[in-house]
Order: structure tokens, then sequence, then C-alpha cells
């Protein structure tokens, strides 16, 4: 399992602030760092099977799927207006889905990325090719320091 990628999935479904989710980060490096000096790694993935590992990514895919619908339909996404045509939310979630479904034996074309070229097409043809918004040049570091209760949700 992708631990990072179920920080991803949890944060974004339970709506978390960057700082919880540096939290998280630190908690599992943490862990991490305790599981490899303590040579536990063996005995762990003894005792998570396949079976629950899959289960758990199951699980945690169920709960993107869910944020995912909760986005398309939710009243306060905006329409995206291409060459003139608005199209929901909901529309570019069926298409993308329709996407992904027409190229997923594809081995030339790779059904995500696929997707990805879509979706990067769609933005730029939903900013009429105006390429500023993109935002190029240098993004302010900002130092995140979790407090005690950020770190209790991270748990």
């Amino acid at each position: 399992m992708q631990p990072f990628k179920a920080v991803a999935a949890i944060a974004l479904a339970f709506h978390l602030a960057p700082s919880s989710i540096a939290s998280a980060g630190l908690l599992m490096g943490i862990l991490f760092a305790f599981i490899g000096l303590t040579n536990l790694v063996d005995p762990l993935a003894n005792l998570f099977t396949l079976p629950i590992v899959r289960g758990i990514q199951l699980g945690l895919g169920l709960i993107l799927i869910r944020e995912g619908v909760r986005l398309a339909i939710s009243p306060k996404a905006g329409a995206l207006v291409i060459a003139g045509v608005p199209l929901s939310p909901w529309q570019v979630a069926l298409g993308g889905a329709a996407v992904l479904l027409i190229f997923k034996r594809s081995r030339r074309f790779p059904s995500a990325l696929v997707l990805l070229a879509a979706g990067v097409l769609l933005g730029v043809l939903a900013q009429r090719g105006e390429w500023n918004f993109l935002g190029w040049g240098p993004v302010p570091f900002e130092v995140l320091h979790p407090r005690v209760e950020e770190l209790k949700k991270a748990l």
C-alpha cells in the first residue's frame, strides 16, 4: 500500500488543513524510521496480508469516488464553458469515465494518460488559450508548524 496516497485520499475526503496533512507526514516519517530501525518490516508484512491491504485500498478508493461524485453534483460547482457551450461538472465527470472505459485495454494509449491530456486540454480551452492562468514562477515557501491538536487528528 502507498501511505502517502492514503493520506491524500483522506485529506481530500475530510477537507483537512495543510498543517494537518503536514502533521500526518511527520508522524508517518517517525513511524517509518521506527519500523526501519527495529526491523519490524517483515513481521508487519506478515501481519498485513494481501486481502487486508486490498480492503484498505478499496475503502480509500470508495472514499475518493464518493468525494468525486459529491464535487460533481455540488451546487457550488460552476459550469465549464468551452466555445460558448457550458458543461456541468457531472457532464465532465461522465466524459472522463467514458474516456477511461474506451481506453481501458489500450496498450498504446494508457487510459490515465489520455484522461490527463483531456483534462489539460479542457483547462486550456476553458481559459481560451490564455496561459497566464497557470501562474508560472516561484511559489512562496511556508513552514508549517503542527500543533498538538493537529497531531492528534493526524493519528
